[in-house]
């Protein structure tokens, strides 16, 4: 393949349309005529307002300079113009950077971060039969005996991003389901930061794993698993240091505790560490909670700290273990008395016909004393089962089933 180089003439933050040039260099293409090498050429680009570390770049038009014999050359050219901004890293582009956590019942975690090959649905050996679902007729579901399930979401062909994803714990921001990139991506034209929270809930013992792009340089990509509420979570730090040949990569894990009072008590699982992302690392660690099972259903979120130059892609996500969705109601309490308080647009809850209001009598046949109970109810509905609420409404009651899916 030619070696070339590409070169913008203008502020890499620019967003404006501008002449990049590339030069084929001598005797590196066997493409090229012998009048065509050593020649410089000027390219036409239209740079879009979404703007990465890897830009897609649409070729408007080439300079009317070029003689017949050099088309194809020029052609050549092209094309590897346009790979080059399509591909996030040339020398990654068969390898993608997996980070895989586990955790028990009685929250003992291994986590691991290594470079693959591999396919998404490798990291974890699950057998069950396979599920449709009308919500997520594009990933991949199977659920086995003891129910157990296992989601596997391809970003590259992803179902709706509202029913992926939701703004339980704080709205999305800065994240988008990309087809150029085939990926989530997480990313600021101003530097912010972007957050978004995955929709279904998972309960211990359960496996997350994820693959991304190799790291882009001095990002932060923050993976969050919430016990409930994000008051209570476990954060997992993967910091970028470069992108060369040897590059290498940090890595940490604390939790953070929220008492009654706001205040918050931070303790270091993991002291940050650097490590080469060729060699992969692997840790256990242990959440600093009470010698009793989580119960809780948790949440998994993505943070990331980046830049217009700096994007974070993820191409898949896998989830393993107690899967259950939002159901879409917020449960609120008056007198001993359980309400929905809110009903979320476009949720399983709205899509059967309950309202805000309605008084919940019970839930798939116990009846709930206070919110967290409620919740914990629900939190037994995993994907493939059904939930069935007893309800009051305006002196009348009903029985209304919602499909966990």
């Amino acid at each position: 393949m030619s070696q070339f180089d590409l070169r913008c003439p203008h502020s890499c933050g620019e967003q404006q349309d501008s002449v990049w040039s590339a030069s084929i260099k001598k005797g590196e293409c066997r493409e090229a005529s012998s009048s065509a090498v050593d020649q410089k050429y000027e390219i036409y680009v239209k740079r879009e307002p979404f703007s990465g570390s890897h830009p897609l770049i649409e070729v408007e038009n080439i300079s009317p300079t070029f003689q017949q014999q050099e088309t194809e050359t020029m052609k050549f050219a092209l094309v590897v113009v346009v790979f080059l901004g399509a591909i996030p890293n040339l020398v990654w582009a068969d390898e993608m950077l997996r980070l895989k956590l586990s955790m028990d019942e009685f929250g003992n975690c291994t986590m691991s971060v290594e470079s693959t090959e591999e396919p998404l649905a490798k990291a974890t050996e699950f057998k069950g039969d396979l599920m449709k679902s009308s919500r997520l007729p594009k990933s991949t579901i199977h659920k086995d005996q003891s129910g157990l399930v296992r989601l596997l979401h391809n970003f590259a062909e992803p179902d709706e991003f509202d029913v992926l994803f939701t703004d339980v714990l704080g709205r999305s921001q800065n994240v988008r389901l990309d087809q150029r990139f085939k990926a989530l991506t997480l990313t600021s034209t101003k530097g912010d930061d972007a957050l978004t929270t995955y929709a279904y809930r998972f309960k211990p013992p359960f496996t997350v794993a994820y693959d991304r792009y190799p790291l882009a340089d001095n990002t932060v990509l923050l993976s969050v698993i919430s016990l409930g509420t994000p008051e209570d979570a476990l954060y997992v730090n993967l910091f970028s240091l470069d992108r060369s040949d040897d590059s290498s990569a940090k890595l940490g894990a604390f939790w953070i505790e929220t008492k009654p009072n706001g205040q918050q008590n931070r303790t270091q699982l993991i002291d940050p560490f650097e490590f080469k992302l060729d060699e992969g690392v692997s840790k256990t660690f242990r959440l600093p909670l009470p010698n009793a099972k989580i119960e809780t259903p948790c949440f998994l979120s993505f943070k990331g700290k980046s830049s217009q130059h700096s994007i974070q892609e993820i191409s898949g996500l896998l989830i393993e273990g107690q899967v259950m969705p939002l159901f879409g109601i917020g449960f609120d309490e008056r007198r001993g008395v359980i309400f929905a308080k809110q009903i979320i647009k476009g949720s399983l809850a709205e899509k059967v016909g309950i309202q805000v209001g309605d008084l919940i009598l019970s839930i798939n046949g116990e009846k709930p004393v206070n919110v967290q109970q409620a919740i914990a109810l629900l939190g037994k509905t995993v994907i493939g089962e059904t939930a069935t609420f007893e309800i009051e409404r305006a002196g009348k009651t009903s029985t209304i089933s919602i499909k966990s899916e």
